[in-house]
């Protein structure tokens, strides 16, 4: 089953204040969240000069472990504003770990738009080596 998020103007109130601040101490086009949040909407559709130069966001993964994911040109689109390196797209585990030197990468998905590995650190390092 798809998980639908909806957000009360209440909900979306401390949601916001989170990703803004984010969006503030992003560096090198990466933001990176220590929960989850849901932060598309918050991020493309942002008015700050800063968050229009970010292409991935860093965040604990619901499964375990850590996502990079590439932040979409607008919402509802499949293009992005950059995507993870072809030479990483559709590779798992030791493969993965081999291309990219980051020791927990677990997964990148053959579009190119995430990539998973078990550590916070890690997934700082690949969203830092996919720029």
């Amino acid at each position: 089953t798809t998980e639908i998020y909806t957000l009360s103007l209440h909900d979306a109130l401390p949601i916001f204040d989170f990703v803004d601040k984010a969006i503030d101490k992003s560096k090198d086009g990466i933001v990176i969240l220590e929960k989850y949040v849901p932060w598309k909407d918050f991020i493309v559709n942002s008015e700050k000069e800063k968050a229009k130069d970010i292409n991935f966001v860093v965040f604990p993964s619901k499964r375990g472990g850590y996502n990079v994911y590439a932040v979409p040109v607008e919402i509802g689109s499949f293009e992005n504003r950059k995507l993870l390196p072809q030479n990483w797209r559709g590779k798992r585990d030791e493969e993965l770990q081999q291309i990219t030197g980051v020791k927990t990468a677990r997964f990148c998905h053959n579009a190119g738009f995430i990539c998973s590995c078990d550590t916070y650190e890690d997934a700082i390092n690949l969203a830092y080596l996919a720029t």
